[in-house]
């Protein structure tokens, strides 16, 4: 583990929010009634990449990875830091997985329809006679 990770575990098992180059942990909320419950946010580059709930009466974090954000930017850097909370994130061939379970964008998202892109029927190529041109 990278010392930067090292660093953001200690911001996420300590609750607090903490910057360091391009990873970032944000404090989302905390619940008070029962049971204190921390509720935090792992960010890279800016974009959203993991939940993190953390339980400090018992010591426990749990980690859940953003799945839309895995997927649009499957990059080594997102994989080390999801796996540094604990998730087990992995690339193949570029395609992203988590716990061995290929993420495959359910459509690509076009936000002047809002919707699913539509593709063009593809034109077919007019028949050249070769031998008339050369």
């Amino acid at each position: 583990m990278r010392k930067l990770e090292t660093l953001m575990m200690k911001a996420v098992h300590n609750a607090v929010d903490w910057k360091f180059s391009n990873t970032e942990v944000r404090r989302e909320r905390s619940s008070y009634d029962t049971h204190t419950v921390h509720i935090l946010s792992v960010h890279l580059h800016g974009n959203h990449i993991a939940d993190v709930t953390v339980y400090p009466a018992t010591g426990v974090a749990v980690a859940t990875a953003n799945r839309a954000t895995f997927i649009d930017w499957p990059s080594r850097t997102t994989v080390s830091r999801l796996r540094a909370l604990g998730i087990n994130a992995t690339l193949k061939y570029r395609v992203p997985h988590i716990d061995g379970h290929a993420l495959k964008n359910p459509y690509i998202y076009d936000p002047k329809t809002d919707g699913p892109i539509t593709f063009r029927q593809p034109r077919p190529i007019p028949h050249i006679d070769w031998r008339a041109v050369i």
